[in-house]
């Protein structure tokens, strides 16, 4: 099984940005703001149109209630904004992903790869992209530079266990198998898998 990093980049807030904001607001104005973080963030945009941080911070919640047109026009928003913005490729490309729309993931977070080489999670998606298309050594290869940037990536030690599995290197698979059951002592997953490659290369030993 791969796996993809579903969630999107983590929020940007600019203190002073909010702080300002909020000076213009009554406590129960305020307060519904503070309720309501679509509308808090849709405020900010009215004031900063050209923040890219309020367009993408947008789109993440968009996204995670699922409003998957609304959040894919915030982050083209904030990438028209700034073109350059390695968060907003990134987000954008989970989300193409999500409605199975491959190629235009892929544009985006090869972009955002581009932008920042050091993305572990775009790494590990475009990985997992590419394993769908049975690009093995290419998938490999992203998964391995995801660890090189974080070595404690769970998710692309799995990945790429994943693909040592079936390139049939069971002994490196195992490897990356017992690393992801190290960092994670509970995942049964991987405890099964390690089980059923112990049992596998005891068989080819015989």
């Amino acid at each position: 099984t791969i796996f993809k990093s579903s969630k999107t980049s983590t929020f940007t807030i600019f203190p002073v940005i909010i702080y300002s904001i909020l000076l213009g607001y009554g406590t129960m104005k305020r307060n519904h703001l503070y309720q309501n973080p679509i509308l808090l963030w849709q405020d900010v945009i009215i004031k900063y149109p050209n923040s890219e941080d309020a367009r993408n911070n947008l789109g993440i919640l968009l996204f995670n209630l699922k409003r998957y047109e609304e959040a894919e026009k915030e982050y083209k928003e904030a990438i028209k904004i700034n073109p350059n913005n390695s968060e907003s490729h990134y987000n954008l490309g989970v989300l193409l992903y999500s409605q199975k729309r491959y190629e235009e993931a892929e544009r985006e977070y090869k972009e955002s790869i581009k932008i920042n080489p050091t993305h572990s999670e775009a790494h590990n998606n475009y990985g997992a992209l590419l394993f769908g298309l049975c690009k093995y050594g290419e998938a490999e290869n992203e998964f391995k530079y995801a660890i090189s940037i974080n070595p404690y990536y769970i998710e692309a030690h799995n990945n790429l266990g994943s693909i040592y599995l079936v390139k049939k290197e069971y002994d490196k698979a195992l490897n990356e198998f017992e690393v992801v059951y190290k960092l994670l002592p509970n995942n049964q997953r991987a405890f099964s898998k390690i089980k059923m490659l112990k049992q596998l290369m005891e068989k080819n030993v015989k």
